[in-house]
């Protein structure tokens, strides 16, 4: 292949983009490369056209291909820096990794060794581009899976359409490349996160660069002329659009996707070292940042991630010195790993299989290890510094605050016979509700309490009668057993004004919370339902992606806490104190709304502040009185936490009050 600087350019301008949308950078106070993520969608399409020209030269000039040979510089090409990253990575994940975290940080990497780290983050994280993602030293290993899928099937199929259908390969090529753009923006309306990470969403774009490929290979390339330098420019402009105007809102990949894709096409096409375009990405700077472009994709988030861990709320000046560290270490890697792994003169093939699965076999053994030790809990024996029931993994706490539900939901999923039955509904904050009472049966003794749904989000917006596309959803919740034989239903949920409808899938939806419940309460009055309005949920400000009790804690000495009951008490009430003070404005404002609201149909409101704060003490419980950590995260209580607010509830007379609302709707 003749060498084209310009694309080397390209790839210099993919990986800073990608690198600068996961540092956040904030410039004159705002993120300037929310569409940064685009820089993975250049990516595939430079791969595509640089793969699929390699297959067809050596197609259409001895008419086979060697498959073996493909995949050894493939091989040669990804794995040595690939596996070299997650080896030194591994002493960080091991210092700094909780027990939970550690795990799925080692199953993450087992999951990129075999090439199915895209399916692996689908299932185990929320939202790309989320907080709690950015701690996940692998996430951006999805786009690694998605190339290997790409380079075991479409070798394949490309060599079956030169072999019996040689005259309509381009034509297979476009209907392929079609298919999976629908697809792509069919399956962005139902599931978003679905379809980030499937590969055949993707495959339109590795498949836009195979075009280019065969193009240039049958027909040449197009000649200089005004239009193409244009049209080049064009290209270059509709990238840079992408990546500072698009944001996580919008749809993709799908349809939006096409403008940064057609962007790359123009200029891997049309573009040249004879023209201004070819020129500045040819220039010897965007060059040498794009020779090593993959070695800082490799490095830059295990490096982000790690530093997020240990430093919750960086500054612009930590996240430059972390570009600055990816750049060094890159260089060295492009140097060290990269030239001489890619070199069959330097490294015989029999030399280089050695070297990999050694390499292959230490990362796999290792991270093997890691998943069926546990997380090596052993590390944090006596982690507790001084406080007697402190939990410091707090995805365990979040694990643990749904197991109370999940086994109900196995063994009793309907109502017991002779209690008083309340339904608790909402998105997990529900959850939450439900542990403060099933924990504390006891005291709530006659009452049974299930909460709604098999899913972890069920939005309240859903349940707005003018939403077409949720109106099974709603039937069958009107017609289930547990909403027909309950006594009280019982409203929990965090209120959005505008928000996505979850049930059993995702959609964007115009719906609101609030209008949601305008719904649900005019509905429960025909059904002559008795109900309690929980106001929204009580947020606090964490301080960066850890609670504030963690982030104070680590701001201590901890030999001053052990052994010393005044001391802890007296971080104890620090800490409540600060919690009190890092209260979200917007719960007063949405409960002021959501109070009308229920005023207008007649059901009772409940403010939760009054039970998970001591308003005139000023303070907020960040602490149980035994010493459990009160909330995972800055909204959700651990298990220890619903337990004491649930007695908090009890004491406030909420069993009474329940008791009453039933009787008297049965009495009318």
């Amino acid at each position: 292949m003749i060498y084209r600087a310009e694309i080397d350019g390209l790839r210099t301008v993919a990986v800073l983009s990608v690198i600068l949308y996961h540092a956040q950078i904030l410039l004159f106070g705002q993120d300037r490369f929310t569409g940064g993520f685009i820089g993975v969608d250049i990516f595939f399409v430079i791969s595509g056209y640089l793969i699929t020209r390699i297959i067809l030269k050596e197609l259409f000039e001895t008419g086979s291909f060697s498959i073996l040979h493909f995949y050894e510089r493939r091989a040669r090409r990804i794995l040595p820096a690939l596996l070299i990253v997650m080896l030194v990575s591994f002493p960080f994940a091991w210092q700094r990794l909780l027990p939970s975290a550690f795990i799925e940080y080692s199953q993450s990497v087992l999951s990129a060794v075999f090439f199915g780290s895209n399916v692996f983050f689908y299932f185990t994280t929320t939202e790309y581009g989320a907080a709690n993602a950015l701690l996940k030293p692998f996430l951006h290993t999805w786009s690694l899976g998605i190339e290997e899928q790409f380079y075991i099937i479409f070798p394949i199929l490309l060599m079956g359409f030169y072999r019996f259908l040689k005259r309509h390969v381009l034509a297979l090529i476009l209907v392929m490349l079609l298919l999976s753009l629908l697809f792509a923006d069919a399956v962005g309306g139902q599931n978003t996160e679905l379809n980030f990470y499937l590969p055949f969403s993707r495959f339109w774009e590795l498949l836009t660069g195979s075009v280019l490929a065969y193009s240039e290979l049958k027909y040449g390339r197009p000649k200089r002329t005004l239009a193409a330098t244009i049209l080049s420019v064009v290209g270059l402009g509709l990238i840079a659009y992408s990546v500072l105007f698009f944001d996580d809102s919008i749809p993709h990949p799908g349809l939006y996707t096409v403008i940064p894709v057609l962007g790359v096409a123009l200029v891997i096409a049309l573009s040249s070292d004879q023209d201004r375009v070819g020129q500045v990405l040819g220039s010897k700077p965007l060059v040498g940042i794009g020779l090593i472009s993959y070695s800082a994709y490799l490095w830059h988030f295990p490096i982000f991630a790690f530093a997020r861990i240990n430093n919750s709320q960086p500054s612009n000046l930590d996240k430059t010195g972390w570009i600055i560290l990816v750049m060094l270490l890159s260089a060295v890697s492009y140097v060290v790993i990269e030239k001489p792994f890619r070199s069959r003169r330097l490294i015989k093939p029999n030399r280089f299989l050695l070297s990999i699965a050694a390499l292959l076999l230490s990362v796999i053994v290792l991270n093997l290890v890691v998943v069926f030790a546990g997380g090596f809990n052993s590390r944090y024996e006596g982690a507790e510094r001084g406080l007697a029931n402190y939990e410091r993994d707090n995805q365990t706490l979040r694990e643990q605050s749904w197991t109370l539900w999940e086994e109900r939901f196995k063994t009793e999923p309907d109502f017991r016979a002779d209690d008083f039955k309340v339904l608790i509904l909402g998105n997990s904050h529900s959850k939450s509700v439900y542990n403060m009472l099933a924990q504390n049966s006891g005291l709530y003794d006659r009452f049974d309490f299930l909460r709604y749904g098999e899913t972890a989000d069920i939005q309240l917006a859903c349940f707005d009668e003018n939403n077409e596309q949720f109106k099974r959803e709603r039937r069958d919740f009107y017609n289930s057993s547990s909403y027909i034989k309950s006594d009280l239903v019982l409203i929990s949920t965090r209120y959005r004004k505008q928000r996505v409808c979850t049930f059993k899938r995702k959609n964007d939806s115009k719906s609101s919370d609030l209008v949601g419940l305008e719904s649900l309460l005019e509905r429960f009055e025909d059904d002559n339902k008795a109900v309690i309005v929980f106001g929204n949920t009580i947020e606090f400000h964490n301080a960066g992606w850890q609670p504030i009790v963690d982030n104070e804690l680590d701001k201590q000495d901890i030999t001053r806490l052990l052994g010393d009951p005044e001391a802890v008490d007296a971080f104890i009430a620090q800490v409540n104190a600060l919690y009190y003070l890092k209260k979200h404005e917007r719960t007063v404002e949405l409960n002021k709304e959501i109070e009308e609201i229920t005023a207008r149909h007649d059901v009772a409101f409940f403010e939760q502040s009054d039970v998970i704060c001591e308003l005139e003490k000023h303070l907020c419980f960040g602490f149980t009185d035994t010493g459990d950590k009160a909330f995972y995260d800055g909204q959700h209580p651990t298990l220890g936490g619903a337990k004491f607010f649930g007695k908090r509830l009890y004491d406030m007379g909420f069993k009474q009050q329940m008791r009453l609302l039933i009787e008297a709707n049965k009495a009318q």
